[in-house]
């Protein structure tokens, strides 16, 4: 009981330190990827990096989802919305972009979970389409 309860202890305080540095952002953007695992449950992973006042750029895993049943873009995007509202408390207003590994559900022109969000937010936001979905990303607009 003791490790689980210290294991707890370490969970939550990474996610307040988390929580701090993400209310500091002044914008931030978001790089979501959805796979399956060996037991086809498929993870949605979602990676914030913000910039604060002082021009510090942090980037930080918000949240890795498992999802059962259908990967729709609706799916998809309430995962997103829970995730950045429940364990990063954050609002949507400081968002300025997204980056998708490129599939239709994610990141379709009328479709996709981007469409979505965007309309969720009430305006438009960048949207980045990258090969490989990693601290080094290249993307293209």
């Amino acid at each position: 009981m003791t490790v689980q309860r210290r294991i707890a202890d370490i969970s939550t305080n990474l996610s307040n330190q988390l929580k701090q540095r993400v209310s500091e952002f002044c914008f931030y953007s978001l790089a979501m990827d959805e796979s399956t695992n060996l037991k086809d449950t498929a993870q949605l992973l979602i990676f914030i990096r913000g910039i604060d006042n002082n021009f510090e750029i942090t980037e930080e895993l918000v949240g890795m989802c498992s999802m059962t049943g259908r990967t729709t873009r609706k799916e998809i995007s309430s995962e997103v919305i829970k995730s950045m509202n429940d364990k990063s408390g954050l609002d949507f207003t400081s968002l300025v972009a997204i980056c998708t590994e490129g599939a239709p559900a994610m990141c379709g022109k009328n479709v996709g979970a981007v469409v979505i969000l965007e309309e969720f937010i009430g305006r438009q936001i960048t949207k980045h389409h990258c090969i490989y979905i990693s601290r080094f990303c290249v993307a293209k607009s």
